[in-house]
């Protein structure tokens, strides 16, 4: 019988992959974008969050694509 071993911890794979969404921004868009998706469904994300999300929203106002 022959004995396997894992060439690769886990853990250390996925956070590599993970800090690539961060680089690319993909997470942080997501994230806002549910976060404004609930806002317009009238439920409350709290103070700290919808702070971020009006000076994101000024922003993108500011500079329209």
């Amino acid at each position: 019988m022959s004995k396997r071993s894992i060439s690769r911890d886990p853990t250390v794979s996925r956070r590599k992959e993970y800090m690539k969404l961060e680089g690319e921004g993909v997470s942080q868009k997501a994230l806002w974008a549910a976060l404004e998706a609930l806002q317009a469904q009238g439920i409350d994300i709290g103070p700290k969050a919808k702070e971020v999300l009006d000076k994101r929203t000024a922003i993108k106002q500011g500079a329209p694509k």
